[in-house]
């Protein structure tokens, strides 16, 4: 890691603990993206070249803010930058997430990415509001992703190659920035970056509300 960090113990909520990291150059944010996220990290991607703090979460602290459970839990880490309202992490993509999606051509289904880039959106909402439910004054809040502005894919070249698709074993790099916020919604861009290359894009808004009243509406739905 390198020597432009500084660590900082701190809390996310009451029981749950993470790392703080203080950032003292560009230099040093990239490194530690590359070194926690374990993910190549583009040259194009926008970092401040200044001091700023960075939180480490892992797989725990994740599932402890999102809403859904264990088996539709797709990240391991993040880095969040609470300073720049941004969060980075990344997946490598299983073969059961492309399985038959064709068969002997396998590749992600957009159904699929758009499920994994609108979740790491709503653990930046979550994480920033304070708001997973571990003696905050609102409770524990869900984030639903309710209205997809644009989804754009791109053809990046990797290694003199064009590559149109997501396959299995590819390692992508999300990153999720806040575009906006209305009453009770906020909007995001949510890039994915494949071996230092942009592949897709999508500005997602989604509806936030306590867990009491998501729990009101879904049950009055199902009587």
């Amino acid at each position: 890691m390198s020597t432009d960090c500084t660590f900082v113990n701190t809390n996310i909520g009451d029981t749950i603990m993470t790392t703080k990291m203080h950032i003292t150059s560009k230099d040093g944010f990239i490194d530690l993206l590359h070194d926690y996220l374990k993910v190549e990290i583009p040259e194009s991607l926008s970092i401040p070249d200044s001091a700023t703090d960075l939180q480490l979460l892992s797989k725990a602290e994740i599932d402890g803010i999102i809403a859904e459970g264990p088996k539709q839990s797709f990240f391991n880490s993040a880095v969040l930058d609470d300073d720049h309202h941004r969060i980075f992490s990344n997946i490598v993509i299983p073969f059961d997430f492309c399985e038959d999606h064709f068969p002997g051509y396998p590749m992600l289904p957009m159904a699929k990415l758009g499920q994994i880039m609108a979740q790491i959106g709503s653990i930046l909402i979550l994480a920033t509001n304070d708001s997973n439910g571990n003696g905050k004054d609102h409770g524990k809040m869900v984030a639903l992703a309710s209205t997809v502005a644009f989804i754009k894919s791109f053809m990046p070249k990797i290694n003199g190659h064009r590559k149109p698709f997501i396959v299995p074993n590819d390692n992508l790099l999300l990153v999720v920035e806040f575009s906006g916020d209305r009453v009770n919604t906020t909007s995001m861009l949510i890039s994915v970056y494949v071996s230092g290359q942009l592949i897709n894009a999508m500005d997602l808004t989604y509806r936030v509300m306590s867990f009491e009243i998501f729990q009101k509406i879904y049950n009055k739905q199902q009587s």
